[in-house]
């Protein structure tokens, strides 16, 4: 809790005059936290999924077939700011779409889920491809031992964060 106080100096000591009413600050230094919620493939244009293992993922796949990748993920935090999910491959060819993003609405906007279907085209090469979450919570360092909010106001301290990733290998079958 915090209190302000105005007061004169006499004497050499201080004498309050008057005192505000007391403020509490909230401390959070907490990570968000990331959970996996879906990780299931098929065909391009098949109607049944496959789901997928989350210990060592393999897709066994017929390499003149586009695949379809659906991806979910929840985030959260007591500060939640953005959210990023990005895709990649290896050997020229990513998934599409290569990224979806949330960023904070409201101050009670702390938690996004998200499941995004990803195509990986058939001309993409057998190998590993995957997704990476990162995701930053909009608390601050009080302590400002970078000087950062006195120096800009704009300052974006990108301190709090977390980023897990997934892959998933892909063969010809």
């Amino acid at each position: 809790m915090l209190t302000l106080q105005v007061g004169t100096i006499q004497a050499g000591s201080i004498q309050v005059q008057s005192s505000a009413a007391p403020v509490v600050f909230a401390v959070d230094n907490t990570v968000p936290t990331v959970s996996w919620n879906t990780l299931r493939w098929r065909y391009q244009g098949d109607l049944n999924w496959t789901t997928l293992p989350w210990l060592c993922p393999l897709i066994k796949r017929d390499p003149s077939r586009a695949i379809e990748v659906n991806v979910g993920i929840t985030a959260s935090a007591p500060h939640l700011r953005n959210v990023v999910v990005q895709a990649g491959g290896c050997g020229g060819a990513a998934p599409s779409p290569l990224s979806v993003e949330h960023w904070h609405t409201s101050e009670l906007d702390n938690s996004w889920s998200d499941s995004t279907v990803y195509t990986i085209p058939r001309s993409a090469p057998a190998g590993c491809y995957g997704w990476t979450v990162s995701a930053f919570s909009r608390a601050f360092n009080p302590a400002g031992d970078d000087n950062g909010l006195a120096h800009d106001w704009y300052y974006d301290p990108y301190e709090i964060w977390i980023t897990p990733s997934i892959s998933v290998a892909i063969v010809d079958a």
